[in-house]
């Protein structure tokens, strides 16, 4: 039996989008069928434009010393570097700069010009060099993991490369990082319709994933962690799937991953067992190693509290709560009023 449409739900979710997408789900689904490019470059544009990117890059290029009132100003931007990386995962998720040079190539004037990105010669090999050295602007901006990505580093390389790095400033670019990845978070949430948002009353859930590595041989010895790197991303760690996930002290090649693992925060419904009147999204983030997890969760906290989420009920496993400490979690959860949702282990 087909069930009867529900007309109230049916006009509530077109007034819906009209306000979000300023266009009927139908007109919607005809153009990014039809033209998907025009659609991702509007969506991203409308995405960094509600997270005030440019506002929080900006003062970051000056601390940096990237801006300067003489020479020619930049072909690509590290704001539009950003974009052209936004637009590229809408497309295929394929990041080689050669992929992403043909899809600046593809762009109109007026949207390259949208994005931030100069008109000039349009050559594929031009975008390429200007958009590598955009990009590697932006990561001495975010990247609180400096290095040569070039080539696997020796031992020595490797001792280099650890010694080279500022404890003081690996903090600033932190800040920066996950500024930026929450603010991306928080400016898509904030393009839903307002009536739609308010619908979440605070119940926040929180867990870790992985995400693997390039370099399927993966980091150094078990017995030499500051050895010979096997992957470019040597920042990374063994990911294994039991316990608290540091895969450092086995040596199980075909249980174990090279990785880090992302920390996210996502809404949960209002009432246990019954389904949400909202979207279930992702609205904090951030990264470590596996199994390094000290501060993650408070430093999340402060980041959804920051953006005016409300934290009611906040659900965590073991690795969390209540294996936290007070000044790591438990007490930014207490000053709020937040009830924590946990199991104890069995003993």
């Amino acid at each position: 039996m087909i069930p009867r449409i529900d007309r109230a739900r049916v006009r509530e979710a077109e007034d819906w989008m009209l306000e979000a997408f300023g266009m009927t789900n139908a007109m919607y689904m005809r153009r990014i069928t039809t033209d998907p490019l025009r659609v991702y470059v509007s969506e991203t544009m409308r995405v960094l434009e509600s997270a005030k990117v440019r506002a929080l890059i900006n003062p970051w290029r000056l601390e940096s010393g990237f801006t300067s009132p003489r020479g020619r100003k930049q072909t690509i931007d590290e704001h539009a570097a950003l974009a052209v990386i936004l637009i590229q995962i809408r497309i295929d998720s394929d990041l080689r700069f050669n992929n992403m040079a043909a899809t600046i190539l593809r762009l109109t004037d007026a949207e390259r010009e949208s994005l931030g990105i100069r008109v000039h010669d349009v050559e594929h090999a031009f975008w390429y060099d200007r958009l590598w050295r955009a990009v590697s602007r932006l990561q001495r901006l975010i990247d609180p993991f400096p290095g040569n990505r070039r080539k696997l580093p020796t031992r020595h390389e490797y001792k280099e490369i650890l010694a080279a790095r500022d404890p003081a400033d690996t903090a600033i670019k932190q800040a920066h990082l996950s500024t930026l990845c929450n603010g991306l978070l928080h400016g898509s949430i904030a393009l839903m319709p307002r009536a739609l948002r308010r619908r979440f009353k605070g119940n926040t859930a929180l867990d870790a994933t992985k995400i693997p590595l390039n370099g399927w041989l993966g980091g150094p010895r078990r017995k030499n962690p500051n050895g010979a790197h096997c992957s470019i991303n040597y920042d990374g760690g063994w990911y294994v799937r039991q316990g608290d996930h540091d895969g450092s002290g086995t040596t199980y090649k075909d249980k174990r991953e090279w990785a880090i693992e992302a920390e996210i925060t996502t809404m949960t419904a209002n009432t246990p067992g019954e389904r949400a009147t909202f979207p279930l999204l992702a609205h904090g983030v951030s990264f470590h190693k596996p199994g390094m997890i000290a501060g993650e969760g408070n430093r999340l906290v402060k980041a959804i509290l920051a953006a005016g989420f409300p934290i009611l009920h906040f659900m965590g496993d073991r690795a969390y709560l209540p294996r936290s400490t007070a000044d790591t979690l438990q007490a930014t959860l207490a000053e709020i009023g937040a009830k924590p949702v946990f199991d104890y282990d069995q003993d």
